[in-house]
Parts: C-alpha cells; sequence; structure tokens
C-alpha cells in the first residue's frame, strides 16, 4: 500500500520521509510513530549531518525531520548545504537548550518549513499530542508551496502552470528576447548631407502617416512650389534658421518638418528677421500655415501635458474595488504562522531604522523561541526590534513581537498608545492570537492602520483584518507565490476584506511608500 488517492489526479506515493538525528533511540520513536500512519512512508534515517545531506540528495524525500545538534557536520550546516543542493521542506527536531534554541530560530530564518520540540522534552503525557502533532506537520509540509517557491517539483510536459513564479519570470524574458530577435529592423535609409547651414534627410516613405504627418505634408507641398520665393528669401536673411530642412525632388511625396522644437525656435527668428527687414507677414505664407498647424501644441495647458507624461506613483492595485486614500498612518501591524519567520525577516530587512511609526507582530511560535527570534532580527536589520511588555508606550522605528503564551492588544496609557500582554484563553486556538490584536488596534487608531497577514493555515487574522478594513485602515495579505502556507491570506481575500495583495518581498516597499510618501 504505496499509493494514496489524489483530489488532483488518481493515485499518488505516500509522503516520504527522512529521518536525521544521532540518537538511535529518538529515531526508532519516531520511526514507530511514522509507521502507525497510511499516508507515510519512511525511507531512510542518519545519525549525522553528512549521512543527512547525502541522503537528501540521493533519496530526495518530500520532508526531512532534522536534528540540529549532530557530529560531523551539525544540523544548521547541513539544513544549510540541504537548501542550497535540493530545497525539501524541513521540520526542525529541537530541544530547549539555549544553544538549540538559537539554532532552531536560525534554521527557521533561513527557510525551515516548520519546528517541533522532541518527545524526551515533553514528558509522557504528552506523547499523544505529539504524535499527532508530527504527522499534522508533515502533511501540511509536503501539500505546502514549498517545492513551487523553491523550484523542486516534477513538471508536466509543456506546463507553464506549474512552474514556481521565478522559473516563471526567467521564462518570459527568454521569450521575449527570441521575439526580438525575430523582429525585422526597420530598414530607413538615411543620408545626412550638411550644405549652407540646411539639413537634408532622406528617407523610404511610410505606408501609414499620423494626422500630424499629413498637415506638415501639405505645408511641406505648399513650400516646394514657392521654392524660388524661399530661396530668395534665404539669400537677403542675414541670420540664416539653424535647422530648417530642404527638399530634394526625390522627396516630394513624403519629406516634412519633424523636429517641432527646431521649428519653433526657427518660426520665431524668422518672423524676427522679417520684422527687422520691414517685410510684410501674410497670413496666407506657406511658412506661416505651417506654424500654424504645430502652434496646438502650445495651446495645451501645462498641467495636463504633466499628466500625460509623468508615469503613476501608485503601482499596487487594488483588489477590494475600493479607492485606497493616501493616509497619515500610525501604526502598522503584522501577524503570520507557519513559514512567517523568514517572511519576517525579508520584511523587516527592507524596513530603516528611522521608520516613523511602530510596528507590531504576532507570529505564532513557542514561547521559548521568542526570545532568540526577536535577537535574531534586532542583530540583522536595520530597525530596532524587541519583545513586547505590558504596559509599554508605543515608539516609531520600533518593532514589538508578541511574547509566547500570552495576547497582546493595543490600548491607551495616559492618553499614549501602549501594549497590553496577558494571558487568556486561545483564539481561533491560537496563542497570541492575531485577531486580538488587530481588533484592538482597530479600535484605538482607527483608520490609521496597516495591516498585514502573512503565510499560514487557519482563520486567526481573518477577522481582526476585516474590522481594520470596516474602518478605513489599509489591509494586505502576502501573495501565493511566496507565501509557504496560503491559507489565513487566501479566506482574508475570499471574504473581500483585502486592498493589496503583495509578495513579502514587496511587502517593505509598500510600506516605506506610504510611510513617506
Amino acid at each position: 500500500m504505496l499509493f494514496k488517492k489524489s483530489s488532483n489526479a488518481g493515485l499518488r506515493l505516500k509522503t516520504r520521509v527522512l529521518i536525521a538525528d544521532d540518537s538511535a533511540f529518538l529515531r526508532k520513536r519516531i520511526s514507530e510513530i511514522l509507521s502507525s500512519s497510511d499516508e507515510i512512508v519512511l525511507i531512510g534515517t542518519a545519525k549525522n549531518g553528512k549521512e543527512a545531506i547525502k541522503k537528501a540528495i540521493y533519496q530526495n524525500p518530500d520532508v526531512i525531520l532534522l536534528d540540529l545538534m549532530m557530529p560531523k557536520i551539525n544540523g544548521l550546516e547541513a539544513f544549510r548545504r540541504i537548501m542550497e543542493e535540493n530545497p525539501t521542506p524541513t521540520i526542525i527536531l529541537s530541544s530547549i537548550s539555549p544553544q538549540t534554541l538559537d539554532s532552531s530560530v536560525q534554521a527557521l530564518l533561513i527557510g525551515a518549513f516548520d519546528y517541533i520540540l522532541k518527545p524526551g522534552t515533553l514528558g509522557a503525557k504528552k506523547l499523544p499530542e505529539f504524535r499527532k502533532n508530527l504527522i499534522e506537520k508533515i502533511l501540511l509540509a509536503s501539500n505546502s508551496r514549498f517545492n513551487k517557491i523553491y523550484g523542486k517539483m516534477e513538471y508536466e510536459e509543456n506546463s507553464k502552470e506549474n512552474l514556481p513564479f521565478r522559473q516563471q519570470w526567467v521564462d518570459e524574458v527568454f521569450e521575449f528576447g527570441k521575439y526580438l530577435k525575430e523582429i525585422k529592423p526597420n530598414r530607413k535609409k538615411v543620408s545626412k548631407n550638411f550644405k549652407k547651414n540646411t539639413y537634408t534627410e532622406k528617407f523610404q516613405p511610410q505606408n501609414q502617416t499620423s494626422d500630424h504627418k499629413r498637415i506638415t505634408e501639405k505645408a511641406a507641398l505648399k513650400a516646394k512650389e514657392s521654392k524660388n520665393k524661399k530661396k530668395k528669401f534665404q539669400e537677403k536673411s542675414s541670420n540664416k534658421p539653424s535647422k530648417i530642412r530642404s527638399y530634394s525632388k526625390h522627396d516630394r511625396e513624403s519629406k516634412c518638418i519633424e523636429d517641432k522644437e527646431d521649428i519653433d525656435l526657427s518660426k520665431k527668428e524668422l518672423f524676427q528677421n522679417r520684422k527687422e527687414r520691414g517685410e510684410k507677414i501674410h497670413k496666407t505664407s506657406h511658412v506661416h500655415k505651417l506654424f500654424d498647424d504645430l502652434e496646438h501644441k502650445e495651446r495645451i495647458p501645462q498641467k495636463i501635458r504633466k499628466k500625460e507624461i509623468e508615469p503613476k506613483r501608485n503601482v499596487y492595485r487594488s483588489i477590494s474595488g475600493r479607492k485606497i486614500p493616501k493616509i497619515d498612518s500610525k501604526i502598522v501591524v503584522i501577524g503570520a504562522s507557519v513559514g512567517g519567520p523568514k517572511a519576517l525577516r525579508t520584511i523587516l530587512h527592507d524596513i530603516p531604522s528611522d521608520f516613523p511609526y511602530p510596528i507590531v507582530i504576532v507570529q505564532h511560535l513557542n514561547n521559548h523561541f521568542i526570545e532568540p527570534l526577536a535577537q535574531s532580527l534586532d542583530n540583522s536589520c536595520p530597525i530596532k526590534v524587541k519583545i513586547a511588555q505590558n504596559n509599554e508606550i508605543l515608539k516609531p522605528s520600533t518593532v514589538y513581537i508578541a511574547p509566547g503564551e500570552k495576547h497582546v492588544k493595543v490600548g491607551t496609557k495616559q492618553s499614549k498608545p501602549c501594549l497590553i500582554t496577558y494571558e487568556g484563553e486561545p483564539i481561533n486556538s491560537c496563542i497570541p492570537s492575531v485577531d486580538v490584536l488587530f481588533n484592538s488596534v482597530s479600535e484605538v487608531y482607527g483608520k490609521n492602520v496597516i495591516g498585514a497577514l502573512l503565510t499560514g493555515m487557519g482563520e486567526d487574522g481573518v477577522k481582526g483584518l476585516e474590522t481594520i478594513h470596516k474602518n478605513g485602515g489599509i489591509t494586505i495579505t502576502e501573495s501565493q507565490e511566496t507565501a509557504i502556507l496560503f491559507g489565513m491570506p487566501k479566506l482574508a481575500i475570499e471574504k473581500g476584506v483585502v486592498d493589496r495583495v503583495i509578495e513579502n518581498y514587496k511587502i517593505a516597499h509598500f510600506l516605506v511608500h506610504k510611510a513617506y510618501y
């Protein structure tokens, strides 16, 4: 029984798992747990980091269970090598020792799918819960978007939809390059002859001409009919125009004056010279008519022309259908679950140290991991990162991460916004809960909120994002292209409470754009 039903296409293989741990007892214990599931098959074990790298490459598992404290090559270095050679969804087997916790957080920041505490650190009473959580995480990892994002999957022939978004982009650029090569160049025969300060340009006539060209061609034909007058006029002129184009016999059907700026300059010089000589300017003059045909450019209001030239600044398209005002946002709140640490590092890495608003984050993570996560982000990102404290006044240019096993909400203290942390019942099976933070911040800040919901499963944060949206704040979610688990963002989008859907590496740019521009 190596197959299971798939809703997409018939039968597919069970989830293939590799266990890498230096403890023979733990490898045996986890193997027994995995064998009890009809959807998982164990394909191998590794007792050190070197074996883990080798088997991850050659056995190509669907999911890896990886211990970080192993001989020869430690687990963190092994994970880096695996991500370089053969990116695979990896669940970290962690203990609560400080060294292991720090390494586990580093692995999560690099891109590990999730973590789980080893059975020895939980006690016998929690073993059934460990078994349930382990199987759920393995199946979730095997069905996540990890392979699509990191480019590891078996593709159907001639199927572009299944390619990872990075590969799709490269292929599109390549195809466009081939298209450019196939385009035949527009072969214009151009010869430039400079005679007596006149500029003659010869080229083949085009089949299609604009309205402006047709007007100028008619004027040019009239200019040719009075060629003798023009020559006489040029001989009398002491200051000849810098760029007045003459037309040869071969160009009668196609030549026109094209350089509008030179025409405007020539117009002023021509009529100024004629006035100095006391000559009468006739309205029916072919030169006068030619300039009148082009004079409409000067009559276009400057504001209208500026709008046509300037590109649109707002490059983020609204998907909720409403017009998003440019608001002076006072706070940013972010919610994330599985895959969140790496997404948070991607975002905070590009937030400047003088960002004018506070940022409050709820990341679903065990209490033991919160402090190493905050320290690591603080060391690697320009902006200050810390753990939220009870009754702490919110300050700009600071990121506050909710403590583990406590809810965090925004309140007021002496008419100033502050953070309130407290123990309570799980909301959406989560402590801390994203909904608690989002609902409270909307009450205090009103429309001056930007709420972001990142990768994760479940519905935590969806109702809170709806509250921010109803109160006039800006709501965004991480896009499917970068979300490891597109669960929470998808529910929010389907509910119609999302203004922007953005890849995680573009969210920082969006926040900075709203704050400074």
